[in-house]
């Protein structure tokens, strides 16, 4: 990754979509009910989930970013993290939800996940359970467990969107706006799923009101000087990033100088 911090190699998985055995009503004269196998999409699985196959990796992630605020007498809270990319497809977004799971078991703290791509039409619920704006998220004077309802017991979902059509979000002035209400909450940790590094995004500017930015690589696409301007542009940000290599593909072992 071009001498740039590296947190962990995620390797690209097969699609196969998971099978599950459904049984069929009785059959007719006290026959034994018939079974058939249905396919289940690995996509309606939400990353929040512990089967989730995200989940070992953003626990992983969890673990060393505990050691870095220990280390750095990081105290504070909410601890600010922010996920992003250089594309879509990178898979920012599913590293994101399932490192705010991660951050959410219990003994580990209470979580807002954050969607600043501002896609309200996309992410008004999430498994039939509302995502309010951060705007409601961070009111003060109530408790958040009243102001909306946890997809888990302590995770929370906001979204930047402040209007049906996501043309409104809270970025960059009301991002600005909201800071200090974000440093009041009462969240242990809120993980921004940030927009995609581009000319005209807003997310190196955003990225320095952070404690951490993990930056997604897309392992055969992300250009590496573009990795590199990214990265600089972040770190001209004063802000500690680290890289994540997803969708990687390890080499096959019957390679010259791979193990058997």
């Amino acid at each position: 990754l071009l001498r740039t911090p590296f947190a962990i190699a995620i390797p690209e998985l097969e699609a196969a979509p998971a099978r599950e055995l459904v049984l069929l009503p009785d059959g007719k004269d006290g026959e034994p009910p018939k079974s058939e196998t249905t396919e289940i999409s690995p996509a309606s699985i939400c990353p929040w989930e512990g089967d989730h196959f995200i989940r070992p990796y953003t626990d992983a992630i969890r673990y060393r970013m505990a050691y870095f605020f220990e280390r750095h007498h990081m105290t504070h809270k909410p601890k600010m993290i922010a996920v992003t990319s250089f594309g879509d497809g990178a898979g920012a977004s599913t590293l994101a939800a399932g490192l705010a799971a991660s951050c959410s078991e219990p003994g580990y703290g209470k979580v807002l996940l954050c969607d600043m791509n501002g896609k309200a039409e996309a992410h008004s619920f999430f498994e039939g359970k509302p995502v309010c704006t951060l705007p409601e998220a961070l009111r003060s004077g109530e408790d958040v467990n009243v102001r909306f309802k946890a997809v888990e017991k302590y995770l929370f979902l906001a979204s930047a969107a402040s209007d049906a059509d996501g043309a409104n979000g809270a970025m960059p002035k009301d991002f600005y706006d909201l800071m200090p209400q974000f440093k009041l909450s009462d969240f242990d940790y809120i993980i921004f799923d940030m927009p995609p590094i581009t000319d005209t995004s807003p997310t190196v500017a955003m990225a320095g009101f952070m404690d951490k930015v993990l930056l997604v690589t897309e392992a055969g696409v992300t250009d590496g000087d573009v990795l590199k301007r990214g990265y600089a542009d972040l770190v001209a940000s004063n802000v500690d990033v680290t890289c994540v290599l997803n969708k990687f593909r390890p080499a096959p072992t019957w390679l010259p100088g791979q193990r058997a």
